[in-house]
């Protein structure tokens, strides 16, 4: 299995591919935005676009990830995009701020990697240091498991996952021919699911 830094090498600062990331997920921005967050927390954040997009919206945001050759990728991305972005290396299970620290955590293509109890278990953690939690995953729609370990599940198993807490949202998004098919035959379906807890 490949690190997740070499899954994100070669990540630039094409504004086409920042801007097209941003519209692929903007069910998931405008439910960040929703509560109208002052501060903000990404966890595993990867190239860190979302953080990057909302601190042009004036959102004081902290991305965080686990590993270092991630943040580094990310730092450069920020820096050639001039966002105003945090980060800091830290454990999705033991977060390294105090409780209601932030407005809104958020992730996306994060939990799907992660077992249940694990899953109940980083979201209690993320809940302690913010009043919402939104996040996206890839669901059983998805084409491909692009890194090789997701569990691309429905929205009903989602559900069932998150039946302990407060869920706010809860659907599919973002509409996609299956590979292979060509022709308007063929039905869109939604391949991302995306839940948003309250405390």
């Amino acid at each position: 299995m490949k690190s997740w830094s070499a899954y994100y090498e070669g990540t630039d600062a094409d504004i086409g591919k920042f801007v097209g990331e941003l519209c692929v997920h903007r069910k998931m921005i405008q439910e960040i935005s929703a509560c109208r967050p002052q501060t903000a927390l990404e966890i595993g954040c990867g190239t860190s676009r979302f953080s990057i997009f909302l601190s042009h919206l004036g959102v004081k945001v902290t991305a965080a990830d686990s590993d270092p050759g991630v943040l580094a990728q990310a730092r450069s991305l920020r820096a050639a995009l001039n966002g105003k972005v945090d980060y800091l290396q830290a454990d999705a299970f033991s977060l390294p701020f105090a409780d209601s620290t932030f407005d809104v955590c958020f992730h996306q293509g994060l939990m799907e990697h992660f077992s249940d109890e694990q899953i109940h278990t980083m979201l209690a953690e993320q809940l302690r240091v913010a009043g919402r939690v939104v996040f996206s995953v890839p669901n059983n729609c998805y084409p491909s498991r692009e890194f090789g370990n997701e569990r691309l599940l429905s929205s009903r198993q989602w559900e069932r996952i998150l039946a302990r807490f407060n869920v706010v949202a809860s659907f599919n998004y973002h509409r996609q021919r299956p590979r292979g098919f060509i022709g308007s035959l063929c039905p869109l379906r939604r391949i991302m699911y995306l839940a948003a807890i309250q405390r």
